[in-house]
């Protein structure tokens, strides 16, 4: 297994909590962000390195209050210490998408293929990628469109399961504000410290909230869109897309574990 020569990684975290609210035992347990919705109780972050067979390659345990985005020096470290790695493609999703993190990769030799923030990028850009006009479709089902982002390829795709889920996940959450709205006791401030709610209403001069459709229409335009970001130039477009959905095999290894 240690000799193993090494093309694609995949990598992704979790974050493993105790049942307890003491961060004196030890350095790593801390209160943070809990993937488990859990944020009366300490944890740690894992991250976990495997290749596209599921097969755990590395790992490192990190403070519960560390931001996943800065986990990942680390491991690519490790990595070449530790695997005969022929050609480092390091795929990852949203969460470790920043340009700090895409740099560290380069500067060690490697490639990436990580999930793209559309909604962080400028609105002008924005626009653009949600242009569906621009798209290829390759069925009913899926279509797809690639660009450049600075010296990278973006590969950009809608698909009609994805919109539908972004959809019922909108109607849920919009379905749950109504309900509050109907109720006279609910307060302002329980809805604007819940993000999920603050996009979709309007604080008026009497400080009461409304709904705001104009953000809703807006928000539903961009449903089943999914960006990939990528240095790698030797793949098509849909291979890049196939290795990125890879990722669901280290998703089964954290639950194997």
């Amino acid at each position: 297994l240690f000799s193993i020569n090494v093309d694609i990684v995949l990598y992704d975290l979790t974050t493993l909590r105790f049942e307890s609210t003491r961060e004196d035992l030890g350095e790593l347990r801390k209160f943070g962000y809990s993937k488990e919705k859990r944020s009366d109780c300490t944890q740690v972050v894992f991250g976990l390195l495997t290749d596209t067979d599921g097969i755990p390659l590395s790992f490192e345990v990190h403070q519960g209050s560390t931001f996943e985005g800065n986990t990942l020096k680390d491991i690519v470290d490790k990595m070449r210490k530790k695997f005969s790695v022929r050609r480092f493609i390091f795929i990852a999703d949203r969460g470790l998408f920043s340009a700090k993190n895409l740099n560290h990769i380069r500067n060690s030799q490697g490639e990436f293929i990580v999930g793209l923030k559309i909604g962080v990028l400028k609105k002008e850009l924005q626009k653009v990628f949600y242009d569906i006009s621009r798209f290829e479709f390759l069925n009913e089902e899926l279509a797809i469109w690639e660009t450049h982002l600075g010296e990278d390829r973006c590969i950009v795709t809608w698909s009609k399961s994805r919109a539908e889920r972004d959809r019922k996940t909108r109607d849920d959450i919009l379905a749950k504000i109504r309900e509050k709205l109907c109720k006279k006791t609910s307060r302002t401030k329980s809805f604007m410290t819940n993000r999920n709610y603050q996009k979709y209403l309007i604080i008026l001069d009497d400080k009461k909230p409304v709904m705001n459709q104009q953000a809703i229409d807006e928000q539903a335009t961009k449903d089943g869109f999914f960006g990939i970001i990528t240095n790698v130039r030797n793949l098509t477009a849909k291979e890049i897309v196939f290795n990125y959905k890879q990722l669901w095999k280290i998703e089964d290894s954290f639950g194997e574990l």
